[in-house]
């Protein structure tokens, strides 16, 4: 039924397009026999060039056109403001004088009161901004407070840097919507910026760079017209007016007339020739009336007239064939929903029949049994399996056996799991290939890898287990994997393991069982590095007071002799000459291409023959039939899809272009730096990857946007970063960004991958970081891996090389400005990760700053920083501070001190200084670093952290000394815990002798 209803669905949406097609583009701008422009101003209906009434709906909406001016300037009459354009989607853009404030203290309006007119100032497009120093702008509308700004005063900040308005010498805000009156209160924060010391320019005096005669001054204007024409204080000054968006309705009330017509329409006259099968709908200012009959429109603008648009001759003409398409449509589609149903239950048929030859009746059967633990393994259906590997794709395989191919899958929940597909199956032994099945779902043991469950729908059976990350023992042994090498230890625990695995299948198991493939290649580690059995293709289960196993070798191929070819003599299975023999364990199969039958042998037993029924036979000219309408409607559905097509193409076109791709393309294109490697990505990859962003993929939020886990088509698991709306002024920004992340090239800092532009908002695709965030170590929340003292050291002096690559090193300096243990990933191997420049600035090589609105997270944040609003690269160096007393310590960047019985928060920066300062630095260290490591070292250790902390920056050290620093904190620790060993071992040996003695 569904299908039908897309048919439907299809065939009047190709009726109203062409019915309405010609209509449409009858539609006019402005009412007959009324002007249609002011000079370069197109004015549109309902608003109207006067003196004549009937060309505008009201009053409001009349254009007084001045035409003593070249060219001729457009006015609204009542509101005496100049239009600078008009749009139909309900804005437009008038000048706006600018208001100025003498002496400093004042009240003044800032824009035309515009209370009961149709107009309200867009809060959307618009911002409040003031001109001037040390005061306090408080916003109001109707005598309520809606909002306000403050500015500081700074004689060497230069606005030629196009810094913008940021709260130094000017303030900017936004204010609600809606709003028709607004004015603004200038206060003074101290006397000097009232006139009393001309410090800066903006008392009383001469003209100078920030005033003109001692005003400052205030104006609404359009976000965008200030990004683009800002270059310094005096320019809006001299100018005198400014840009303002206004937005605007058809009424002041927003009534539902078509309630009072019961949603139907009647027009009298006959020349419109209505009918009475119309519909109404209703708008902002008035309603319009469909004829469903004729095809005629007429819109209502309150008590206007009514304005109809009539359909052309052709659509008029269309319409009894459009009946006559919908008819045959119908028709034609209940025979392909015939047809579908058909197709749809032959492949439910063969699923059964794959399902009850794999075993799945005796599965069930066990699963329905309270035995055991058993219903923790799950029937997967095929197409879950299909989707989760790209329909089994080579670059999913993870390896090969003897058993069958085991391949990487990522399931709708977003589990990653390697699935195993058999080998063709004996089907004789399914029985115990079923057992086998249900055996394993009742081990219960940590080192033996997990079966999730099975697929029984295909051909051959697919077995679902959980996915191990770290590869092989084999690897590991051969030295394959140079990068992390197995310690003694880790192999005494590992061996441990492995023991204890087997063990438990031998005497622990509710039966024995005997796994019959172990070696080293068949034991995986985990991300923990902790053994897992795996591979129990072979394994065979026992009674309890059985000894051993006793198996087949080989089995005889029978067809090989009939050269794949069967010949039964019996005329009554009319088998034909066209038929293929399959071989199986114990037997053959013969199956006839031309009637259809299928007849099985079991060695010297009477072949077992399946007849196709008559339906079957019948089906084939039936289906002929239904291929030749079906392609008639074909034509119609490959129309429909390609305009379909067509307007996804034009919208993500639309978000690629918006969103700075034809930028990134032109960077991409150049030949500069190693911008190469980064990839466009497409939506529906991305899309696919996440199963359409789906809740259960979500890795975490974060101030930018929101990040998924997601597995390319290749293999690759992958984080995609999904950002906020983007401001469209800011893309050029973005893209800029993403070009100089593409170029970093080092070991400790998250790698970008690419994006998509194709969204509405911009995707950023990112390498996969398994093991979390360092703040998961060093606050505790995972106990099964504690942080050392020497993984803490190389932790902190990868984090460190990192940060001075991108200062000193990188082509272009970067400064992160969010450096926090948040945002420190650990990879497989503990290696510390830098990700999350969602607020990363580059400079220039020779510039020291960035001037910006003070942004970062509490605790982690430069204060000087917070008092000027100037980023440094000294600013990233205080943060990595605060992480380095994170390491330390074990404790969270805001920590509750006990004084005088209660806890006062306060920041872990400000309690490690005073901890340091009254000599307590050993009472906050963390317990285990206190084992581990030489009192000197965690004292240098701790000095450096400290300057690192210094309020003032030019004090504190560059990264590049960081490092430095800690790479020779790192070698004396290694060579304290070396002679520590060395000093265990002598002991050792001269107990030995005493004993000996």
């Amino acid at each position: 039924m569904q299908f039908l209803l897309h048919m439907i669905i299809l065939l009047l949406w190709l009726i109203s397009r062409a019915a309405s097609s010609s209509s449409d583009q009858l539609a006019p701008i402005a009412k007959p026999n009324c002007e249609t422009h002011c000079g370069d101003v197109t004015v549109p209906y309902p608003f109207g060039i006067g003196p004549s009434s009937n060309c505008y709906l009201y009053d409001w909406f009349e254009i007084e056109c001045d035409y003593t001016t070249i060219p001729p300037r457009p006015f609204l009459r009542l509101a005496k403001l100049e239009v600078l354009s008009i749009s139909i989607d309900g804005t437009l853009r008038v000048n706006n004088p600018v208001t100025f404030f003498y002496g400093g203290n004042g009240i003044r309006q800032v824009a035309p009161n515009l209370t009961g007119s149709p107009f309200v100032y867009s809060e959307r497009y618009n911002r409040l901004t003031a001109v001037s120093c040390g005061f306090f702008l408080v916003v109001r509308s109707d005598e309520n407070v809606v909002g306000g700004c403050m500015s500081t005063c700074d004689k060497n900040y230069h606005s030629r840097r196009n810094y913008g308005c940021i709260g130094i010498n000017c303030c900017q805000t936004t204010f609600p919507a809606y709003l028709t009156a607004i004015t603004v209160e200038l206060q003074a924060e101290y006397e000097e910026a009232t006139g009393g010391n001309d410090h800066m320019g903006m008392g009383t005096g001469t003209r100078t760079g920030m005033g003109m005669d001692g005003y400052n001054y205030a104006f609404i204007i359009e976000q965008e017209e200030f990004e683009n024409t800002f270059s310094n204080f005096t320019y809006f000054q001299d100018k005198g007016s400014v840009p303002v968006v206004l937005e605007w309705s058809l009424s002041l009330d927003n009534i539902d007339e078509c309630k009072g017509l019961n949603n139907r329409c009647k027009i009298d006259d006959p020349a419109t020739n209505f009918g009475d099968t119309n519909r109404c709908e209703n708008y902002v200012g008035g309603h319009r009336c469909y004829s469903i009959e004729t095809g005629i429109t007429c819109q209502y603008y309150g008590t206007a007239d009514a304005q109809c648009f009539f359909p052309t001759r052709w659509s008029l003409l269309l319409f009894p064939i459009q009946i006559i398409l919908l008819g045959l449509g119908l028709s034609l589609g209940l025979l392909i929903y015939v047809y579908k149903g058909i197709h749809k239950r032959k492949k439910i048929k063969r699923k059964e029949m794959f399902f009850k030859r794999n075993g799945g009746l005796l599965l069930e059967q066990q699963l329905s049994s309270n035995k055991g633990n058993v219903e923790k393994i799950k029937l997967f259906k095929s197409k879950e399996l299909e989707r989760s590997t790209h329909n089994f794709k080579i670059n999913r395989i993870l390896g090969h056996g003897g058993q069958g191919t085991v391949y990487k899958g990522m399931l709708a929940d977003g589990r990653i799991v390697a699935i195993k597909k058999s080998k063709i199956v004996d089907e004789g032994k399914l029985s115990e290939f079923i057992n086998e099945v249900v055996i394993l779902s009742q081990i219960n043991h940590r080192n033996v890898v997990k079966i999730l469950g099975c697929c029984l729908e295909t051909e051959v059976p697919l077995l679902v287990y959980e996915f191990i990350p770290n590869g092989t023992l084999a690897e590991y042994i051969q030295g394959k994997v140079e990068e992390f090498p197995l310690t003694w230890a880790m192999r005494l625990r590992i061996a441990t393991e492995i023991a204890g695995a087997l063990s438990y299948l031998h005497a622990a198991a509710s039966f024995p069982i005997f796994h019959r493939d172990i070696k080293s290649t068949n034991i995986l580690l985990d991300e923990k590095y902790r053994a897992k059995v795996a591979d129990f293709g072979t394994s065979r289960s026992v009674s309890i007071d059985q000894t051993h196993v006793t198996t087949l070798v080989n089995d005889i191929d029978e067809c090989k002799g009939l050269n794949n070819r069967c010949k039964i003599d019996d005329p009554a299975t009319n088998f034909g000459d066209t038929n293929r023999c399959e071989n199986y364990v114990g037997g053959h199969r013969c199956y006839s291409i031309e009637t259809g039958i299928t007849c099985q042998y079991y060695g010297t037993a009477d072949a077992q023959c399946f007849f196709p029924t008559r339906w079957s036979l019948l089906l084939f000219p039936i289906q002929i039939i239904l291929l030749g309408l079906g392609l008639s409607l074909g034509l119609l559905i490959y129309v429909y899809k390609g305009i379909h097509k067509r307007k996804k193409i034009k919208r993500k076109e639309m978000f690629f272009k918006r969103n700075g791709g034809l930028l990134l393309e032109q960077q991409l294109s150049s030949n500069k730096g190693n911008v190469e490697k980064i990839k466009l990505f497409k939506s529906k990859e991305l899309e696919r990857s996440t199963h359409n962003f789906k809740i259960n993929r979500i890795l975490g939020h974060g101030g930018q946007g929101t990040v998924y886990k997601g597995m390319l088509a290749d293999g690759r698991i992958v984080a995609i970063k999904k950002s906020k709306i983007v401001d469209e002024g800011k893309l050029s920004e973005f893209i800029n960004e993403v070009v100089i992340l593409s170029q970093i090239n080092h070991r400790n800092v998250v790698k970008i991958l690419g994006c998509c532009l194709e969204t509405e908002v911009p995707l950023l695709v990112y390498e996969f970081i398994p093991n979390g965030t360092l703040a998961e170590y060093i606050q505790g929340k995972v106990e099964e891996f504690p942080l050392t003292w020497a993984m803490r050291l190389r932790i902190a002096t990868e984090i460190a090389g990192a940060l001075s690559y991108l200062h000193a090193a990188a082509s272009f300096p970067i400064f992160h400005r969010d450096i926090k243990s948040t945002n420190i990933l650990l990879d497989e191997k503990y290696r510390a990760k830098v990700a999350d420049f969602g607020t990363s600035r580059s400079v220039s090589i020779d510039q020291t700053h960035v001037t910006t609105l003070v942004n970062g997270t509490f605790g982690y944040l430069d204060p000087e920083y917070f008092h000027s609003n100037r980023f440094t690269d000294k600013s990233d160096v205080y943060s990595f501070g605060v992480v380095l007393v994170e390491l330390l310590t074990g404790q969270k960047p805001v920590c509750a001190v006990t004084r005088s019985q209660e806890d006062e928060y306060r920041s872990l920066a400000t309690h490690f200084i005073i901890s340091m300062q009254e000599d307590c630095l050993f009472d906050i260290v963390d317990a285990r670093i206190l084992k581990e490591g030489s009192k000197t070292g965690i004292e240098v250790f701790a000095k450096l952290a400290g300057r690192c902390l210094n309020f003032n920056g030019r004090n504190r050290p560059t990264m590049r000394e960081v490092t430095t620093e800690l790479e020779a904190i790192q070698k004396s620790e290694t060579t304290y815990n070396e002679s520590l060993e060395q000093q265990k071992k002598v002991v050792s040996i001269q107990h030995s002798q005493v004993r000996i003695c």
